[in-house]
């Protein structure tokens, strides 16, 4: 008790003396603000240095975007309202529209024109209005997409692959249309099949440390369009 005491009495002398400190007298007059100022701002640029140093790691670490999610039964269960599509029109797939809830594991967050693939697997899960047709495989998913070209690539190979068809497709640059027949049924899992995922950094001037593979901007799910 008495050891504790006795540091407790010479913490409460130190302290008022380190805040009392005056550290002027080792300046030239009139500087002892400046000193402090100096002080301040190279606290400041220490945590910024630090913020920076964690940033860079995160980057330079393992990229999570390049991992599939599973999505449970019971997550899809809810999102099956969400997820309805209507026939003959096209509907975009950008973070204002409404049918963005179609996009399932292996998407990027939406974006204002479109929705990155960022895994070599990503799914479009949506649920198709009863037309009362009896021959429901006459319908067909058209995806309007574009690849992300790095280097010297000139194209990009993407597989859509529906429960009733496969198409490979060469993709260059200014992008393409591409239409896979849809399995009978109510729900619809189209997959997209990327070759490869690739860094827009690798461009000069992009800061971009994202794994990408093609962006896809709308569907339309059509009535014998093939």
């Amino acid at each position: 008790m008495d050891a504790r005491r006795a540091t407790q009495q010479l913490c409460l002398a130190v302290v008022p003396r380190l805040r009392a400190r005056d550290f002027s007298d080792r300046l030239p007059q009139g500087h002892g603000i400046d000193h402090v100022d100096r002080y301040r701002s190279a606290v400041v640029f220490a945590v910024l240095a630090v913020v920076a140093a964690l940033g860079i790691t995160w980057i330079l670490g393992p990229d999570p975007a390049v991992l599939i999610e599973e999505e449970g039964e019971a997550l899809r269960a809810e999102l099956v309202e969400l997820r309805q599509v209507p026939i003959d029109e096209f509907v975009s797939l950008n973070d204002g529209s409404e049918y963005r809830w179609v996009l399932g594991p292996g998407f990027a967050p939406p974006e204002s024109d479109g929705t990155w693939v960022r895994s070599r697997t990503a799914q479009l899960i949506f649920y198709l209005p009863d037309t009362g047709e009896a021959d429901e495989s006459a319908l067909s998913l058209e995806l309007s997409v574009r690849p992300l070209l790095t280097g010297n690539q000139e194209s990009r190979s993407l597989v859509v692959r529906s429960g009733a068809d496969e198409v490979e497709v060469e993709l260059e640059s200014e992008g393409a249309r591409i239409v896979v027949k849809l399995a009978p049924g109510e729900q619809q899992v189209v997959e997209l099949v990327c070759d490869s995922l690739d860094s827009p950094a690798e461009e000069a001037l992009s800061i971009d440390m994202r794994r990408l593979c093609v962006k896809v901007y709308a569907m339309a799910v059509r009535r014998e369009l093939r």
